[in-house]
C-alpha cells in the first residue's frame, strides 16, 4: 500500500517471468504463503500473481500434499476471486493437490486462507470439495478452540446456494462438536462472524455447538466483538429451535452489557450488531428479548453520538433499515427500536443525505413486516419521507418491486402512507419516462405490495398508472407468468376499482419533453389493462390453479364489478380454472376468501354460478372448520347474488346450519357486517 512496495513487488514479478528453472513442493508453498498481505485489489500484486501462475503451470512434477497445500491457501487470505488471476491461480493449487490428505489444523489454515473468496465461482468450489474429501473422519477430543474459530471464519464469503458449500458445512459440523473449549471471546465472535451467510440447516449442528460453550467463554467482549459476533447471526432464521437457544444464550450471558458498549461503539459497529435482528420473526420471546437488547444499544448510542461526533453513514441507516424488515411492530422493544431509527434518519435528513438505489430498497424494506395502523410506524413513515423525496437516480424494474412489495401492510387511509406513496408516484413515473420495463416476477411483486393501497386516493391512482403503462409495453409478450405469480397480483389488486376512472389518455414525457408515443391515445383505465393483461396470462397458463390460487384471484376481484368487460374475461378464466379444482383441497379460508370476492358479481353471469358450485361443495367438506369470521366473509359476498338461485340458497343452508351449531356469540361488527350480505335478498327466500 505504498510506492516502494508497489516498486519491489513490480521487481519481484519480472523476476518472476524470467524464471525457467524448478521448484520444489516447499518452495512453491513458502512463496504462496508469503503473499499473505498483499490485496489482489493491488495490480501490481495480481501481475505478481499472474508470473506465479506462470511459473506453476510450466512445473511437470509438481505436487502438494496436504501441509504444502493448506499454507498455500493461507496465503490467500486477502485475494479476491473476483480477479481473473486469483481464480487461475485457485485452479493451479487444485491441479497439484488433488488426493491430499489434511488434519484438522490444515483444514482450518485452508478455509481461512479463501475466507474473501465467494463460493460463485466454480474454481473456489472445487477448491471447498478438495477439502470436504480431506477433512479427517476420526474425531479428535484435544481439538483447540482456536482452531474451530479459524476454520469457522474462512466460510464468511461462501454461499449455502451451493451443493459444495452444504457439503462442507456438514462435515464441519461433525468436527467442531468434538472440541471440548473453553473458547475465548473473540473465538465465539470469531466462529459466530463466520455464519453470517449460512441461511440453511446444514449449519444448526455448529450453531448448537456454539450455543453451548457460549455460557463458559472467557474473556472481556468488546465493542468490535459484540459487533462482529451478532452480524454472524444474520442469515440464521429463527424458525428453528438451534436458533432461537443460540440468541437466549446470547442475551442472558450478555445481560447488562448492551448498554455499557453502546457508549462506546461506532456507528458502523451498531448497524452490524443490529443486523442480529435478520430473518428474525418478533413472535418468539427469544427474538423478542433479544429486540429489547438491541432497543437499549440503540437507545445508549443515540444518547451518547453526539457527544462523541459520531455521524449517521447511508451503508449503516440501510443496515439497520434492513434488519427491521422482519419485525413485527406489536411488541414494546419493536417500539423502541423504531423509535431510535425515527431519530437516526431524523438526524440524516438534516444533514441532507441522499439515498442511493440500494438506500431506497433498505428504506423500504424495513417497512415489510409494519402496520400503519400503528402509531409509531406512521412516525417512521414521516421521517423516512424527506429522504426518499432526495432519492438519486433512476430506478429499475427490481427496485420498483422491492419497493412496493415492502409496502403491503401499510394502508392508504393514513395520510403518512399517502404522502409516502405521492414520492414513490413520482419517480415510478421518471422511470417510466425513461423505458423502465417489470418482468414477470416484478409485476407479481409490485401489485401484491398494492393490497392495503385503494384508488379512491389520488396518488395511488397515480402508482397504478405508472404499473399499467409498464403492463402496456409487455404486450405481445404473454406466456411468462406462472399461476402462483398472476395470483399474487390478482390479490394485490383487491383493493382496485376501474370505477375511480374516466376514460382519459395518459402521456408520459422522456427527459427532453417530448411525450411518449407508446403512451398515447388509450382508452385509458389502469385497472382494465392490469387485469385485461393479468387475464390473458392466465388464460396460457400450463399450470391449473390450486385452491388457495384460486382464492387469491376471487378475492382480488371484490372491487370490481361484472360491468366491467375485463372482469368477465378473467371471471370465465378462473371459472374454467376451478372447473378442474378438486374441492377437497381447499381450506376453510381459501372459501370463505373466494366467496367473499364474490361480492361485486351478480348470479345472473354463468361463470360466478360455475364458481358457486366448486365452492358450495368446498364449503360443504369444510363446514366443521369454518369460524365465526369465515362465515362472516362468506355471508357478505352473497351481497349480490339472487336467492331464486339453487346454489346460493345451497350456500345459505350450509352457513345456517354452521351457525346454528356454534357457542360462541359473533360481535356486534361482525353482525353488521352480515346484514349488509343479506340486506337486498328477499327474505322470503327459503335460505
Amino acid at each position: 500500500e505504498n510506492v516502494k512496495c508497489d516498486k519491489y513487488i513490480s521487481a519481484l514479478s519480472r523476476l518472476l517471468s524470467n524464471y525457467n528453472g524448478e521448484l520444489s513442493a516447499r518452495t512453491a508453498s513458502t512463496m504462496l504463503y508469503n503473499i499473505r498481505h498483499l490485496t489482489s485489489y493491488n495490480p501490481q500484486s495480481r501481475a505478481m500473481l499472474a508470473s506465479i501462475v506462470n511459473v506453476l503451470q510450466r512445473q511437470d512434477n509438481l505436487v502438494l500434499d496436504g501441509r504444502r497445500f493448506s499454507s498455500a491457501l493461507f496465503g490467500c487470505q486477502l485475494l479476491s476471486a473476483k480477479h481473473s488471476e486469483v481464480r487461475q491461480l485457485l485452479k493451479c493449487l487444485a491441479d497439484i493437490s488433488m488426493g491430499c490428505v489434511l488434519d484438522y489444523r490444515g483444514v482450518a489454515m485452508s478455509l481461512y486462507g479463501i475466507r474473501d473468496m465467494s463460493s460463485d465461482y466454480a474454481e473456489v468450489r472445487r477448491i471447498l470439495r478438495i477439502l470436504s474429501q480431506a477433512i479427517p473422519s476420526s474425531s479428535d477430543p484435544t481439538l483447540p478452540p482456536q482452531v474451530v474459530a479459524s476454520a469457522l471464519y474462512g466460510l464468511q464469503s461462501l454461499s449455502c446456494r451451493h451443493k459444495e458449500v452444504r457439503t462442507l458445512l456438514r462435515r464441519l459440523g461433525l468436527i467442531v462438536t468434538t472440541c471440548t473449549g473453553p473458547y475465548t471471546v473473540h473465538e465465539i465472535t470469531q466462529s459466530l462472524y463466520g455464519l453470517h451467510r449460512m441461511r440453511h440447516p446444514a449449519a444448526l449442528l455448529v450453531v448448537s455447538h456454539l450455543t453451548a460453550q457460549i455460557p463458559h467463554f472467557v474473556g472481556s467482549l468488546t465493542s468490535s466483538g459484540m459487533a462482529m459476533g451478532m452480524y454472524g447471526l444474520r442469515s440464521l432464521e429463527s424458525k428453528h429451535a438451534e436458533v432461537r437457544s443460540l440468541m437466549k444464550a446470547l442475551s442472558q450471558r450478555l445481560r447488562g452489557q448492551f448498554e455499557v458498549l453502546g457508549e462506546n461503539m461506532t456507528f458502523k459497529e451498531v448497524s452490524m450488531a443490529m443486523c442480529a435482528l435478520t430473518n428474525k420473526d418478533s413472535r418468539f420471546p427469544e427474538v423478542r428479548a433479544m429486540v429489547h437488547d438491541m432497543a437499549n444499544l440503540l437507545d445508549t448510542y443515540m444518547n451518547t453520538k453526539d457527544s462523541r461526533g459520531e455521524e449517521v453513514d447511508l451503508r449503516g441507516l440501510s443496515m439497520i433499515c434492513r434488519s427491521l424488515s422482519y419485525l413485527r411492530p406489536n411488541d414494546d422493544g419493536v417500539h423502541a427500536i423504531l423509535q431510535s431509527v425515527c431519530r437516526m434518519v431524523d438526524d440524516a435528513a438534516r444533514r441532507g443525505m441522499r439515498l442511493d438505489r440500494e438506500g431506497l430498497e433498505c428504506v423500504c424494506e424495513s417497512l415489510r413486516r409494519m402496520h400503519s395502523h400503528h402509531s409509531t410506524v406512521r412516525k417512521l413513515l414521516l421521517t423516512y419521507t424527506p429522504l426518499v423525496a432526495r432519492q438519486q437516480g433512476i430506478l429499475d424494474g427490481q427496485c420498483v418491486a422491492v419497493c412496493l412489495r415492502s409496502m403491503c401492510g401499510l394502508s392508504s387511509d393514513h395520510d403518512e402512507v399517502r404522502v409516502f406513496v405521492s414520492h414513490l408516484a413520482e419517480m415510478l413515473s421518471a422511470a417510466m419516462s425513461s423505458r423502465c420495463t417489470l418482468d414477470p416476477i416484478q409485476l407479481s411483486e409490485a401489485l401484491y405490495g398494492m393490497q392495503g393501497l385503494s384508488t379512491s386516493h389520488a396518488e395511488v391512482r397515480s402508482l397504478l398508472e405508472c404499473i399499467s403503462v409498464a403492463v402496456t409495453r409487455s404486450e405481445g409478450k404473454i406466456g411468462g407468468m406462472s399461476a402462483s405469480e398472476v395470483s399474487r397480483s390478482l390479490y394485490g389488486m383487491h383493493n382496485m376499482c376501474a370505477s375511480h376512472w374516466t376514460a382519459t389518455p395518459l402521456s408520459s414525457c422522456d427527459d427532453s419533453g417530448a411525450e411518449n408515443s407508446i403512451d398515447q391515445g388509450i382508452d385509458f383505465n389502469p385497472v382494465g389493462t392490469i387485469v385485461t393483461h393479468l387475464a390473458q396470462e392466465l388464460s396460457v397458463c400450463s399450470t391449473p390453479l390450486s385452491a388457495h390460487q384460486l382464492a387469491m384471484c376471487v378475492y382480488g376481484l371484490r372491487s370490481t364489478t361484472c360491468q366491467h368487460p375485463h372482469s368477465r374475461q378473467l371471471l370465465n378464466i378462473v371459472a374454467a380454472h376451478a372447473s378442474r379444482c378438486s374441492t377437497s383441497s381447499f381450506s376453510s379460508a381459501d372459501v370463505a376468501n373466494a366467496l367473499y370476492g364474490l361480492q361485486g358479481v351478480s348470479s345472473d353471469v354463468p361463470a360466478s354460478v360455475t364458481l358457486l358450485r366448486v365452492l358450495r361443495r368446498a364449503l360443504h367438506k369444510s363446514r366443521d372448520s369454518l369460524q365465526r369470521e369465515e362465515i362472516v366473509r362468506c355471508v357478505r359476498g352473497l351481497a349480490t347474488m339472487k336467492t331464486d338461485n339453487t346454489e346460493v340458497i345451497a350456500v345459505l343452508d350450509i352457513l345456517t346450519t354452521r351457525v346454528n351449531e356454534m357457542t360462541e356469540a359473533f360481535s356486534f361488527e361482525q353482525l353488521e357486517v352480515m346484514f349488509l350480505g343479506l340486506k337486498d335478498h328477499d327474505c322470503s327466500a327459503p335460505g
